[in-house]
Parts: C-alpha cells; structure tokens; sequence
C-alpha cells in the first residue's frame, strides 16, 4: 500500500506542478516524517490521509478487493476499455467444441 500512496503522492505533484517541499510545508511534516510516512515506516491516522489529500485537491477511498484491478488500470491511464487481445465469447465456444467432419470428409 504505501508504495502505491507514494506513487500516487508523487503523480499528483506532477500533475499539479508542486514540487514536494511545498507539500511537506503545506502538511507541516518533516522531510524524515513525509518519507517514513510514504515508505510505510510509520502508521498513518487518517486526520495525517485526510491532510495529504486535502493538500492535492483529492480523496481517499476504500476500494472493495473485487473492484482493485478495475481501479489500479483507471490510477495508471489504463482506462477500463475492453481488452481486443483477448478471446471473444465466441471464439472461446468454437475453439472448445470438438472438430466437426464435414459430409465430404467421409470416405
């Protein structure tokens, strides 16, 4: 998890064009403090996440472990659309069914 934060902690500065001193100024942290955070090293309070979001004109959210993936490829600029590399419905039907003989294949 905290490596995850970290990465989005430090996309959002990007995005936002604030370098990550100013954030630690702006959530009155150390810079022993903000990295001990971030690396996990320390526990988190929640009033400390609320803090850091406020601070990057974000939330924080629990997402259910079923709707993970969904949202780590939406955080990476994956979006959700389908994958075309994958199998269709139909293709997976066809390629499980037993080969046919066609009529003229009989001898």
């Amino acid at each position: 998890m905290a490596t995850l934060l970290f990465k989005q902690i430090d996309a959002l500065l990007f995005q936002r064009g604030t370098s990550a001193e100013v954030f630690r100024n702006r959530v009155e942290m150390t810079p022993d403090e903000l990295v001990e955070t971030l690396a996990g090293k320390r526990d988190i309070a929640s009033s400390t996440l609320d803090k850091l979001a406020m601070e990057l004109n974000s939330e924080w959210v629990l997402v259910p472990k079923e709707n993970l993936t969904t949202v780590r490829r939406l955080l990476e600029g994956k979006g959700v659309e389908p994958d075309y590399s994958a199998l269709s419905a139909a293709e997976l039907y066809l390629a499980a069914r037993p080969a046919t003989r066609k009529p003229s294949d009989e001898k």
